[in-house]
């Protein structure tokens, strides 16, 4: 099997189940083990691509079920080889093959619609002498769905447990019918339990517990519940709303349109940070240049001495032996003179190199900042946080991201954990 083939036989199934798939779901179907065959270790990426192709036709396969779903009640369930033939082609136009429609899609939809669709309404002659009072008709399940998703679109990756109680509160409608319809969203969109559910009944199960989107799940690396299923029941015919078709369901969204494909990402080289490197040479200069200037003055001023003893002239020998201890005592002289210059020379030395700039602690600095001001740097190989010329987290670990709601992805060994800003691991 190519990918190709396996991307084919994922839509199939989406247009079976109406995109109603939950996570459980597609292990019965062997699909998620053949896209391991095939190297897809992502398999839920690959569906939700698959299912982002075939949302701008999903409303026209909707209006196509709904026509089948008609004939088929005319002809008590069966539909000619005419009618048949003219269904294939339109879901050709729709991206469906026709191998699909015909062996698989129709007698599905045909095995949906149930005596009490085919059968003739017949008005009895007592119904019609005492009419019978009707009760009213509630929402329609496409008008509940519209409902769930206006209110529940705005929540991306939580869906809280008050705002489902809220829901059910404020959509008046069949408690069994809003929560399938719920149900039906969760399932859709990716959203899984937070925690086990409890209850007796889907609503209980459905507000027993928070519900999390599936990218949660992966930063977390814990387990997916899936979403609680209901046993089946068999299908009951409905009024439906002509204002409110097919085209309401979870998975049409008329104003979606396919994203360009993004341009890889270059590369481009890490910039290193050559301040450090000129300030040590520029200090070097500086020494350099003091050191002749000390240097310089120290041979002139032995110069000047020796001139100044050669031009003084022997007056007596007492004055011989002064002069001669003089001489004696002036390599003392020379000799405090040195250690003079030597420790003005020192100090400045050491005055010149306090004032050099310290080099940074790192080897690398990412561009990004966190919530707490940091970066992402590396020393010796191992990543960290920087802020405020300093670590922030200590270069332990072997990658990092910054700091979002106080968490902080981080790598160790293969493992991935969060860190709170002190470095303790979250549990």
């Amino acid at each position: 099997m190519t990918v190709e083939e396996l991307r084919e036989r994922i839509k199939n199934q989406i247009v079976l189940h109406d995109g109603d798939l939950a996570d459980w779901q597609w292990t019965p179907t062997g699909l998620p083990a053949e896209a391991t065959e095939l190297g897809i270790t992502d398999f839920r990426r690959l569906v939700n691509d698959v299912s982002r192709q075939l949302n701008s036709y999903f409303g026209r396969i909707l209006d196509l079920k709904e026509k089948v779903r008609t004939q088929a009640r005319k002809q008590q369930k069966k539909l000619s080889n005419g009618d048949i033939d003219e269904i294939v082609q339109e879901a050709e136009r729709l991206t469906l093959s026709r191998g699909f429609v015909a062996d698989q899609w129709i007698p599905a939809i045909l095995q949906t619609v149930t005596d009490v669709d085919a059968a003739p309404v017949v008005q009895s002659a007592v119904s019609e002498r005492k009419p019978v009072p009707v009760a009213p008709l509630s929402e329609s399940d496409a008008s509940i769905r519209q409902k769930v998703n206006e209110i529940l679109d705005d929540y991306d990756r939580h869906i809280p447990v008050q705002t489902l109680r809220t829901l059910f509160r404020a959509i008046n409608a069949d408690e069994q019918q809003l929560a399938e319809a719920v149900q039906a969203y969760l399932s859709a969109n990716f959203f899984a339990a937070e925690t086990e559910p409890n209850g007796n009944t889907l609503k209980e199960k459905l507000l027993s517990t928070d519900w999390r989107h599936l990218s949660w799940w992966k930063v977390r690396a814990a387990p997916v519940t899936p979403v609680p299923a209901e046993p089946a029941s068999p299908p009951v015919s409905q009024p439906v709303n002509p204002s409110s078709g097919p085209r309401n369901h979870p998975m049409v969204d008329t104003n979606y349109r396919i994203p360009p494909v993004a341009p890889p990402p270059v590369n481009a080289p890490p910039r290193r940070n050559l301040a450090g490197l000129w300030g040590v040479l520029f200090a070097l200069a500086f020494m350099l240049i003091i050191y002749l200037m000390i240097k310089g003055g120290k041979k002139e001023t032995t110069s000047q001495q020796e001139e100044q003893t050669r031009n003084e002239q022997p007056e007596t020998p007492s004055s011989t032996k002064k002069r001669g201890k003089k001489k004696r005592k002036q390599p003392v002289e020379d000799v405090a003179t040195d250690s003079r210059v030597n420790e003005r020379t020192s100090s400045e030395s050491n005055a010149s190199v306090k004032q050099l700039p310290q080099l940074p602690d790192y080897e690398e600095l990412r561009d990004q900042v966190g919530q707490y001001k940091e970066q992402p740097a590396m020393k010796k190989g191992k990543w960290g946080l920087w802020r405020n010329e300093k670590w922030f987290i200590k270069p332990i670990y072997d990658d990092i991201t910054v700091f979002e709601d106080g968490r902080a992805t981080v790598t160790l060994g293969g493992a991935s954990f969060e860190i709170d800003r002190y470095g303790n691991r979250v549990r």
